[in-house]
């Protein structure tokens, strides 16, 4: 005879397992990504770079280099000029 609380449960366990795998690769995903920026930035470091330069040549979109790049900027890790809004 089958038992619904214990397949309740076994289901339960196998919801959070997927949703933790899930956060573990959007996680790292997070950090390659930074990794990507940094690294581009670091190889236009003399002259700087602007957002849609490295957008275009990691292939995010804007809005997620943008979001990435002004963490970065509030840490201290990457500077922006404001006036021709490049980043170093």
């Amino acid at each position: 005879m089958l038992n619904f609380a214990e397949m309740g449960e076994d289901l339960n366990i196998y919801h959070n397992n997927l949703e933790s795998d899930f956060q573990k690769q959007a996680g790292v995903q997070s950090i390659r990504r930074t990794i990507a920026l940094l690294r581009m930035i670091a190889k236009c470091n003399d002259h700087g770079v602007n957002l849609s330069r490295i957008a275009r040549k990691i292939g995010l979109p804007t809005t997620t280099a943008h979001r990435i790049l002004a963490v970065l900027v509030e840490e201290g890790l990457v500077t922006l000029d404001p006036e021709p809004m490049l980043y170093a």
